[in-house]
């Protein structure tokens, strides 16, 4: 009996080391490449956006319709004697606020009107023939003319407050 037990005993510590090596064998290998692993990757990133435009055309009717739209905003400033006529045919800046922003607001309708109102006195000089100085200063006197009372416009003595006997 004395080599069975032995057969046993080695046969049962065979089985506990192939156990043994089989669990051990489980645990996590980390591998990590000799040479770190490249890869090549094209990337290409398409922005869409919307197309350029001009900020001004030239035609007659653009440069009207642009009027219009800050029409109201023109007038407000006019109320509220911001700006007035001048006799050359321009708006001019009367009264800066002092709040940065709104004075920003003014100086930029004003600047917009103004660049329309050069676009239309150059269209108006060449189809007439006239200087564009002859143009400025009959549309001055056109935009002066139109001005509701109150409104300062630019006279001779310098700027004035419209009343019902000028123009």
């Amino acid at each position: 009996m004395g080599g069975k037990d032995i057969k046993t005993k080695i046969l049962f510590r065979g089985w506990a080391l192939v156990e043994l090596f089989s669990i051990l064998g489980c645990s996590s290998v980390h591998m990590s490449p000799k040479k770190p692993l490249l890869y090549d990757v094209n990337v290409s990133v398409d922005l869409k956006s919307p197309p350029v435009q001009q900020p001004y055309s030239y035609s007659y009717g653009s440069i009207q319709e642009r009027r219009r739209m800050r029409m109201g905003q023109v007038q407000s400033l006019k109320n509220s004697r911001m700006i007035g006529e001048g006799k050359d045919g321009y708006l001019h800046v009367l009264k800066d606020p002092e709040e940065e922003e709104y004075k920003d607001y003014i100086h930029k309708v004003v600047d917009e009107e103004n660049r329309d109102r050069l676009l239309l006195y150059a269209m108006e000089a060449k189809k007439s023939g006239k200087g564009i100085s002859q143009v400025e200063k009959e549309y001055g006197q056109k935009w002066q003319s139109r001005a509701f009372k109150g409104e300062l416009i630019e006279g001779e003595e310098g700027w004035q407050a419209k009343n019902e006997n000028l123009f």
